[in-house]
């Protein structure tokens, strides 16, 4: 996510008779294209859809650390194994991911009339409990997600 004034709202909900929780996130920053293309090695990015779609790569931030660029990476590799869905929208960029069909991953992007100065991302989960998976690190005793 991108910095913000106003800090960061987190919204979720949970869907009992769909097995599935929704969490939201919204920030008021600059967005995804502006924090990406300030760093001198993704200078080139010209439009939102674009910098969405990198910035859910792994190692892919616009800060420095350790950790950095692994958030949505992670989030992404949960979806997989869950089938789950998530949407990201950043300025005038629109990207839905949805690994719920069981035959790998549906991506659609769009570019919205109106721009949004920050980035909304929206994770769709299942919550069932029914056979669900975790992403576990390199030390055993570590879950990841």
């Amino acid at each position: 996510m991108t910095s913000s004034v106003v800090g960061c709202f987190v919204c979720a909900q949970a869907y009992k008779d769909r097995g599935n929780v929704s969490i939201c996130l919204t920030d008021f920053g600059q967005g995804i294209l502006k924090a990406l293309s300030s760093v001198s090695k993704y200078s080139y990015l010209t439009n939102s859809i674009d910098a969405i779609e990198l910035a859910v790569q792994e190692g892919v931030s616009s800060r420095v650390g350790r950790l950095a660029g692994l958030g949505l990476t992670h989030i992404h590799r949960f979806l997989k194994v869950n089938d789950g869905e998530i949407h990201i929208i950043s300025g005038d960029g629109w990207v839905h991911w949805n690994y719920k069909n069981g035959n790998g991953v549906t991506v659609k992007r769009k570019k919205l009339e109106i721009a949004f100065d920050g980035t909304i991302v929206n994770i769709i989960a299942r919550a069932d409990g029914e056979g669900l998976s975790f992403i576990a690190s390199e030390n055993p005793e570590e879950q990841i997600f």
